[in-house]
């Protein structure tokens, strides 16, 4: 993020500090020692539903990247362009890069659609249904079992390595204990997380987005 006197950076992130999928772009530049200023974004205060904010993104959600004149949406869209443009965490061969999509592809419905949602219920939704949580927790729960899985062996997901595989599907790791969930089940998962936290920029959300 850079500060208020520095000059403009080559990447314009918007978004939000309590967003998982703002959190993956941002996690993103900062493994590539990219600066990026920060737009947050007031969600539930209806900024992102406003016309002008419909201009920066059709689909008036967050993440939205700018750069070089483009302005790119959807998180793991986000990842490849920037794996694709900085050289960084992308595939070697082209068993990899399919491979990297597919954990990307997942990592929309799965983890978004299984902790990440089940975080948002229990974090920001007031007398969520307990029948609503309990199918949510086993989405969860699935997704997570998947994930461990898919960290056997090598640690990582793709190539033995950090790629932006890890990077998307990383970023509601970090909340599970806000989806009330217990990552010590999966003990690949932790791990995994804590060895995420070693790469050379890493830092929690709440410090790359500062609102």
């Amino acid at each position: 993020m850079a500060g208020a006197d520095a000059a403009p950076a080559a990447f314009r992130l918007y978004g939000s500090p309590v967003s998982g999928n703002a959190f993956k772009p941002a996690l993103m530049l900062a493994l590539c020692g990219q600066r990026f200023d920060f737009v947050a974004m007031d969600v539930p205060g209806g900024a992102t539903r406003t016309d002008a904010y419909r201009a920066i993104n059709r689909f008036q959600e967050i993440p939205v990247l700018e750069h070089g004149g483009r302005r790119i949406v959807q998180s793991g869209v986000i990842l490849t362009y920037l794996a694709e443009r900085l050289g960084r965490f992308g595939h070697r061969t082209e068993d990899e890069r399919w491979t990297i999509q597919e954990w990307l592809a997942w990592d929309n419905q799965r983890m978004t659609g299984g902790p990440a949602l089940l975080r948002y219920q229990r974090r920001f939704v007031k007398d969520t249904d307990p029948a609503v949580l309990t199918f949510l927790q086993g989405r969860a729960e699935r997704a997570l079992g998947q994930l461990a899985a898919g960290l056997a062996g090598t640690g990582w997901l793709v190539g033995g390595r950090p790629t932006i595989a890890d990077i998307a599907t990383c970023a509601y790791a970090f909340w599970l204990d806000e989806a009330g969930l217990e990552a010590a089940r999966w003990p690949a998962i932790p791990a995994w997380l804590d060895r995420i936290r070693t790469l050379p920029g890493f830092a929690p959300a709440g410090t790359l987005m500062k609102a």
